[in-house]
């Protein structure tokens, strides 16, 4: 073999090895105990009308225990149990006491990062992801 294709075997095993490790990197190990300590963290997500909206994710539990409250409530309790993991004080008349439109937004956004959302360095305009807040 010439210098040029031990040169070009060399370069391309450099490139395999470089995409093998990150492929490495990017592997996810499912830990149980790491979910647990995330889900107890509030996150936020950006979202286009609102702002900045801090949230907490559901367990399993307290799906359980939201499946036991009336339908007609369920979603008010739903979105109270979400935002009181980011903003404790707040009590569910307060929820029920929100302006339509900002509960109406708030319902389009949240169920849908409350359950089985992978955190994210940023926020999106267009499709809100959720992130860990610092606060």
């Amino acid at each position: 073999m010439s210098n040029e294709e031990l040169s070009k075997i060399e370069e391309y095993k450099r490139k395999l090895e470089q995409y093998e490790a990150e492929q490495t990197e990017k592997a996810k190990v499912f830990d149980p105990k790491e979910i647990l300590r995330s889900a107890k963290e509030p996150r936020s997500i950006i979202d286009e009308v609102l702002g900045e909206v801090k949230f907490g994710v559901l367990t399993l539990g307290e799906l359980l225990e939201l499946n036991k409250v009336d339908e007609q409530e369920k979603s008010v309790v739903m979105l109270w149990m979400m935002l009181k993991k980011a903003h404790p004080d707040l009590a569910i008349e307060d929820v029920k006491a929100l302006p339509i439109d900002v509960s109406t937004r708030l319902f389009q956004i949240l169920p849908s990062q409350g359950f089985l959302s992978q955190p994210s360095k940023t926020g999106s305009e267009s499709a809100p992801s959720p992130r860990t807040s610092a606060s």
